[in-house]
């Protein structure tokens, strides 16, 4: 794969003397179709050491831009890598999540596995203390949807070691219901709605 997204401070530890640097900034408030119809004709030219193709932030790319990324992103032109940089990986549209490999600058399980065990301890929970839970997380809804990706990550790991045909049915059922509640969020749906609506509908353990 040659598409990733990174945060905003990854770069420093990709430029070398050896490669080309194209960086796409937004032209006002945001990243426009325009910018990357002009970024996929200038590829067309091939280049003799790799390039490396920056956008950041990524999370301000229009629709419209986002969707005429998706092809060379999943193809890349020889040589050429792209990183997509943004804090908030969770905003970005779900095709162009699919289509790159996330790469952190920290110890990304460490924050999973705290969402992980904060989803744990509402299993079991009565519906009032599921709704405690739920207020406990940011209202932000870009922090919230960096959240359930990560949580979604999480899940996936812990979903792949597990055996118990029970434990694959209840870790199913919760990804089912954070893909809902990403949905809800994309959608501007309330954040304490959405979450609230998460928490209660998470199977029971007891």
């Amino acid at each position: 794969m040659h598409s990733y997204i990174v945060a905003s401070n990854y770069i420093s530890s990709l430029i070398t003397d050896h490669c080309a640097l194209i960086t796409i900034n937004p032209d006002g408030a945001s990243i426009g179709i325009k910018q990357i119809r002009e970024l996929i004709s200038s590829l067309g030219n091939t280049s003799s050491i790799p390039r490396i193709v920056w956008i950041e932030p990524a999370d301000s790319l229009t629709t419209e831009a986002s969707n005429a990324l998706l092809k060379v992103l999943e193809e890349p032109p020889h040589n050429t890598t792209f990183y997509l940089a943004t804090n908030y990986p969770g905003t970005l549209l779900p095709t162009i999540r699919s289509r790159c490999q996330s790469i952190s600058r920290t110890t990304p399980h460490l924050t999973a596995t705290t969402h992980l065990q904060t989803i744990k301890s509402a299993l079991s929970a009565t519906a009032g203390d599921r709704l405690t839970l739920a207020q406990s997380l940011p209202t932000d809804r870009k922090e919230l949807l960096t959240w359930c990706e990560d949580l979604m990550h999480e899940l996936h790991s812990t979903i792949r070691q597990t055996h118990s045909v029970k434990s694959l049915q209840i870790l199913s059922s919760i990804s089912s219901q954070l893909t809902h509640l990403s949905t809800q969020l994309s959608a501007n749906v309330s954040t304490s709605l959405a979450l609230g609506n998460f928490f209660l509908h998470l199977p029971r353990t007891k």
